[in-house]
């Protein structure tokens, strides 16, 4: 049975992971240029670079350079955006949204 949904995992190598001869991880990163969360985002979603897809991520993954990140290659991402304790995301202007649906009917 063919299904619309794809998942991927990726295992997390610890801070012991092989290194080379200069000090430097033996399987870089393809996405090394960008930061760690987006460089996660690019690898977890090489399949579908540049074919229009939509990938629905978790609240951990709402920074702005990675949904940038992907919309670079072709994939538009959307996440669940909440408060992290007492702040919200960077570039999230949480206070407004709140002001703008304090009064909206649920």
């Amino acid at each position: 049975m063919d299904s619309p949904i794809n998942w991927r995992v990726k295992l997390q190598e610890g801070k012991d992971h092989p290194k080379n001869d200069r000090g430097m991880p033996r399987f870089p990163y393809e996405f090394e240029n960008n930061t760690k969360t987006s460089a996660l985002m690019l690898e977890m979603t090489k399949l579908i670079h540049n074919i229009g897809k939509v990938v629905t991520m978790d609240s951990r993954f709402c920074v702005a350079p990675g949904i940038l990140a992907l919309h670079d290659v072709g994939v538009s991402g959307q996440a669940l955006i909440k408060k992290r304790g007492r702040f919200w995301p960077k570039h999230v202007p949480g206070n407004q949204i709140d002001e703008y649906m304090k009064d909206k009917p649920l």
